[in-house]
């Protein structure tokens, strides 16, 4: 019974982790040093991108001391989400329940004319142990992240990421297919509040 429990714990974390599909593309850019989260990039669009994170648009995302996300290079989008969860979050608390030392989520959504357009998940392990354990099980899901010291991450592209909101639209997770549907809903599934820098 207790296996089953943390199996079916592990697949709810699963579900969250959406992005966290077999294929995935990287075509933005991380820093592995604090020094490198003011750097601005250009967006290469008319409109000045809007952003509901406290966080310049084009201004890296800080995750730990040591570990940022910037921007995907080229990517045309003119709203940028970007929401966390931490000890106390619907996902945090079942990943620590199942074993897994997780401490913090991010959820980066990018959008143009409301439709989602690019998706990072971020997950912030206690260690550098904690965060291969969690690579680990998503790898052996068939799902493919990128490690870095503590931090575990995908970034999902405009064909990756709209596939997904339509399934899950399809599947009546949530009704509409706009960024703002899906965002809602895995704020509301997930516990995840906007991010405070």
């Amino acid at each position: 019974m207790k296996h089953l429990k943390r199996t079916m714990i592990l697949l709810l974390a699963a579900v969250m982790m959406t992005a966290f599909a077999a294929c995935s593309s990287s075509p933005a850019s991380t820093t592995s040093t604090a020094s490198s989260a003011s750097s601005a990039q250009e967006s290469g669009e008319e409109s000045t991108p809007s952003d509901n994170s406290g966080v310049a648009e084009g201004t890296a995302i800080q995750i730990t001391d040591s570990f940022s996300i910037s921007d995907p290079e080229g990517l045309d989008y003119d709203t940028r989400y970007v929401y966390q969860g931490s000890t106390g979050s619907t996902l945090i608390n079942n990943m620590q329940m199942s074993g897994y030392n997780a401490q913090a989520m991010y959820e980066i959504l990018y959008a143009k004319d409301g439709q989602a357009v690019g998706e990072y998940q971020v997950i912030v392990a206690a260690d550098e142990a904690a965060a291969t354990s969690l690579l680990d099980f998503y790898q052996s899901q068939g799902q493919t992240l990128t490690q870095e010291g503590n931090v575990i991450y995908i970034y999902s592209d405009t064909d990756m990421i709209q596939a997904m909101v339509a399934t899950y639209s399809g599947m009546g997770m949530f009704s509409g297919t706009s960024a703002q549907d899906y965002l809602d809903w895995m704020a509301s599934y997930n516990g995840l509040v906007e991010y405070q820098p």
